[in-house]
């Protein structure tokens, strides 16, 4: 049964199992929205009170907020934007790149602290350069933050665009963060 069709049986019956297996499907949407705004180790908890309160608020809009239940992926991505832009307007610029020093890591690489470090503040602040929506496909794809990796279909759902169409959003990603890592002088090549 898709998330569409789990809203307009909520909505009928109010059935509370109903609504936590909506939460349980939009959490991970949600939590790539906040990740892609606030996308550093660093900032860990900040996505954890941001995608509950987003959560929070779709559950309590659901029934009267949601117009249409085949745009609720679009929805709670866009409560999620509203309350990430909200907390950066209240911290009113707090949260920049000179903060990125990344929580202490114990890295099973064999690199040291600082290297795993830097390793992280350069992924931080890539993930800036490159924008919300293309941060955001990148988290989606690879998992950061999220139980697990999604498949081209599951971006396509979240992005309401084909599978196709999904997998050229996630290669478009790709290049940019190639051409941003270029340009910070960081590239494998």
């Amino acid at each position: 049964m898709s998330i569409s069709d789990l809203v307009a049986r909520f909505r009928e019956s109010g059935d509370r199992d109903l609504l936590n297996e909506i939460i349980t499907a939009l959490d991970r949407v949600v939590r790539a929205k906040c990740w892609s705004r606030f996308p550093t180790p660093r900032h860990h908890q900040l996505v954890e009170d941001l995608t509950q309160e987003s959560l929070l608020s779709v559950a309590q809009n659901l029934r009267d907020g949601l117009r249409d239940p085949k745009k609720v992926l679009a929805w709670a991505r866009g409560i999620a934007r509203n309350a990430c832009n909200e907390h950066g307007r209240k911290t009113a610029g707090r949260i920049r790149v000179e903060t990125l020093a990344a929580d202490p890591v114990c890295p099973s690489s064999g690199a040291s602290a600082t290297e795993a470090h830097d390793r992280q503040d350069l992924i931080g602040v890539l993930l800036e350069r490159l924008g919300p929506r293309h941060a955001e496909v990148l988290l989606l794809r690879h998992g950061v933050g999220q139980d697990g990796p999604m498949s081209y279909r599951e971006i396509g759902c979240v992005f309401e665009v084909s599978k196709e169409a999904a997998q050229a959003l996630v290669e478009a990603a790709e290049r940019a963060a190639r051409l941003a890592m270029h340009e910070l002088g960081e590239s494998d090549s």
